[in-house]
């Protein structure tokens, strides 16, 4: 009974992939959209496009990460579930001075400083939208600070930090090698580097040549290459100098969240006025989060891609 009712779920799976490939098809091209740059530049320009949809559509707190929902039902508290998984490892270690890379709107830091106010906070991120969001958002709180700069290339001198955190955007960078280099230059001995991010697990071409093209349009329509392999991303992290501490898979948590996306996709996709009204007025990069709204709830569930919490420590 079990397995038919596995079985019946795949099934059903695999068939609202394909009427969600057909929408992507319609509205975008799946031939251009997996052509589209990835570039710092043209990750700069997503997010700027993509600035008042994440304030009216996601979170007017400026929240641009998915909310932590373990319970099953979405709920706005649980953007406030990755800043309070920083702030367990803070406790824990005793951190005082804390970075986060491409920190936004500076919502996980300014939450932070405000909860601790004897630590010091800075953020840094590459498009200078959202810096001057993040002062504008902060400015009560003297101890964070927020800046424009690179991860690959960050403007601290070598140990200057106890703790460095990054939530979905380690997935952006071109240079994997040098960005955890950075990170593990910048940690003084024993600290920790905290990413939370989404990764491919195994091979989604395994699954089928439409899973594999769902797999890369979620990416592409969110400005990534590609997602790292979990795995891989490990043993690159052990070659840096990292050892893992502590690794949380989280896919689960952030299902609520996705299925909002995924009604409103929904919506833009059947409705032929808001589409036309849409494509008329909105930006390419802004609609395009529609793409891996209606397509990462069924990668997640299908096995392809993880949303994964990993604590590594500087050895």
């Amino acid at each position: 009974m079990a397995s038919d009712t596995h079985a019946a779920s795949a099934t059903s799976r695999t068939a609202k992939l394909r009427r969600y490939l057909r929408f992507v098809d319609e509205n975008f091209g799946i031939d251009k959209l997996s052509r589209t740059p990835t570039d710092a530049d043209h990750t700069a320009g997503y997010y700027e496009d993509s600035y008042w949809a994440y304030h009216f559509v996601h979170s007017k707190e400026g929240a641009i990460h998915m909310a932590l929902n373990p319970g099953g039902t979405f709920d706005r508290a649980g953007y406030y579930g990755q800043p309070c998984i920083v702030e367990r490892v803070m406790r824990e270690t005793d951190a005082h001075e804390v970075l986060e890379l491409a920190s936004g709107r500076g919502f996980s830091s300014r939450y932070l400083a405000a909860q601790h106010p004897e630590r010091a906070f800075t953020g840094i991120d590459l498009t200078a939208k959202h810096v001057r969001a993040a002062r504008r958002s902060a400015t009560e709180y003297p101890n964070v600070s927020f800046l424009q700069a690179n991860f690959h290339d960050l403007p601290f001198a070598d140990e200057s930090f106890d703790l460095v955190f990054v939530v979905e955007s380690l997935c952006h960078s071109d240079d994997l090698a040098q960005a955890l280099h950075e990170a593990h230059r910048v940690l003084r001995p024993g600290g920790r580097f905290i990413v939370i991010d989404g990764f491919r697990v195994g091979d989604a071409a395994a699954h089928g040549d439409d899973w594999a093209t769902a797999a890369t349009l979620v990416e592409r329509s969110m400005s990534v290459d590609r997602f790292f392999d979990r795995d891989d991303f490990l043993a690159s992290a052990q070659q840096t100098g990292f050892a893992c501490e502590t690794h949380n898979d989280l896919s689960q948590a952030i299902l609520p969240t996705l299925r909002r996306y995924e009604d409103r996709a929904l919506q833009y996709y059947e409705s032929r006025l808001m589409n036309t009204l849409f494509r008329w007025f909105l930006p390419r990069n802004m609609l395009q989060n529609s793409v891996a709204g209606a397509l990462m709830p069924l990668t997640i569930e299908q096995g392809i891609h993880s949303y994964d919490q990993i604590t590594l420590q500087k050895e």
